[in-house]
């Protein structure tokens, strides 16, 4: 691996596994922290290289959705994959100036179920939440 760029929240990197160019990637700054403090330890570098692609699907899908929500003025405040016990799940959290009902969020469902059929992060099966951003 090779930092290429900074970015204000993203770092560029290069991977490269057996001598092979994997691809240049934009990757948040906070998993690059957990690759530089992984460094000199023996890890699967699969696994790394299957998070940082993971998270580079998550950042452009949540750069979709906003583009298709920006319309409805709505904002896309998270874009989340997680294993919880045996289920995945794909978690999208919504928000909008003065908050969002129960009815924005179902009419957006509708809207970011296409977007997420179209960005197909992966083969495994798994649950979409779209839920509000809660107010604190």
């Amino acid at each position: 691996q090779r930092l290429t760029a900074h970015h204000k929240e993203n770092v560029q990197l290069k991977f490269y596994l057996m001598g092979k160019n994997l691809g240049l990637f934009f990757v948040k700054k906070v998993c690059y922290n957990k690759i530089a403090n992984l460094s000199g330890q023996k890890i699967p570098l699969l696994l790394l290289v299957m998070e940082v692609l993971m998270d580079s699907k998550l950042t452009k899908l949540k750069h979709d959705l906003q583009e298709v929500l920006d319309k409805e003025e709505i904002i896309v405040d998270d874009v989340v994959y997680e294993k919880k016990g045996k289920f995945n799940f794909l978690t999208i959290t919504l928000d909008k100036i003065g908050g969002i009902d129960l009815e924005t969020i179902v009419d957006a469902t509708k809207i970011v179920d296409k977007v997420v059929d179209k960005s197909n992060i992966t083969d495994d099966s798994y649950i979409m939440d779209v839920v509000s951003k809660e107010r604190g």
